[in-house]
């Protein structure tokens, strides 16, 4: 290469898809992401799908985009697939999960035809290494790495499958789902089993594409659950909070969580508050991690509240 000539650089994709209630959790996951991926010679690029792309979301991606010196390149749902992904039908099973689960599905489509593959991250992610290694795997024919379930077995006898990954993490051969219409194989298998997507967009890609899946070693998306003991070792590259219960509920655990929120304070949406307690059941996990934590004036307020709220459904029902 000559003197002073411009060094190739290798451009990684990633994608990240939400709604407006997800935005302050993607600044999280993002920020861990950008945060543990500078490497010489690598470029990444952020694509962001989102719902509504309002002059406060753009001004906090340009802001991302600014203090990581990274490519941010935004798109927001048309019409046509806005319609499409509403007449789609909602999980049977998990009421919270949102539509914008199926915004995944349509990354081929969405994505400029020269980005080849893309590492598509749910917005309750945490990395915590260089992804390079992630994407260095070769996809051996298949259009889809992915992690496998934490109850793939479950989900493989309601199937009729042999394996059952999380699409929580997913490396997309976007060629290949451009080339096979992947995206049309999704729609038709909702269409002839729309009692079946129990767990929406996972369930689709399982059950419709599961000869286009190969597994990837679970160090790349390792769950983290409430009830089960909390392993953070940076040997787990990415880390992903699983279940209805997330870090930034102030009944969560404070250990579990704490990564969510170092990365969040590195974020536009840093200072941001947890969500409040409003249930004995949540009011009594909070004063509970307060009370192991030693702070026993704040478990004794949140016992106060307890005995408060549970006094007033007494008082309802005589």
């Amino acid at each position: 290469m000559p003197t002073g000539a411009r060094q190739m650089r290798e451009s990684f994709h990633v994608a990240y898809c939400f709604d407006k209630g997800y935005r302050q959790h993607f600044g999280a996951a993002v920020s861990s992401l950008l945060s543990n991926s500078k490497e010489v010679g690598v470029e990444l690029i952020i694509h962001v799908v989102t719902d509504s792309l309002d002059p406060q979301l753009a001004m906090q991606l340009d802001e991302i985009s600014n203090f990581y010196g990274v490519e941010i390149k935004k798109y927001q749902l048309s019409h046509d697939i806005s319609e499409q992904i509403n007449s789609l039908p909602p999980s049977p099973l998990l009421g919270y999960l949102s539509r914008a689960a199926y915004y995944r599905l349509w990354l081929a489509d969405l994505l400029p035809a020269e980005v080849e593959k893309v590492l598509y991250l749910d917005s309750d992610t945490i990395v915590q290494k260089n992804l390079s290694e992630l994407f260095a795997m070769p996809f051996d024919g298949s259009s889809i790495l992915g992690v496998q379930d934490a109850n793939h077995i479950t989900w493989e006898r309601m199937h009729g499958l042999k394996q059952y990954i999380n699409s929580g993490v997913l490396l997309l051969n976007l060629d290949a789902w451009r080339e096979k219409k992947l995206l049309d194989r999704c729609l038709q298998w909702v269409k002839e089993h729309p009692d079946r997507n129990f767990l929406a967009d996972q369930c689709v890609i399982n059950a419709a594409l599961t000869d286009e899946i190969k597994l990837i070693p679970s160090q790349w998306n390792h769950y983290v659950e409430p009830a089960k003991p909390f392993d953070g070792n940076h040997t787990n590259y990415i880390i992903h909070y699983i279940t209805k219960d997330k870090p930034w509920q102030a009944w969560y655990d404070p250990a579990q969580a704490k990564a969510y929120w170092y990365y969040l304070s590195n974020s536009p949406w840093r200072g941001a508050k947890a969500e409040q307690a409003t249930t004995v059941e949540q009011l009594y996990r909070q004063a509970d991690f307060s009370r192991k934590d030693g702070r026993l004036e704040e478990a004794l307020e949140l016992f106060d509240k307890i005995i408060n709220l549970q006094a007033k459904s007494l008082s309802k029902d005589t």
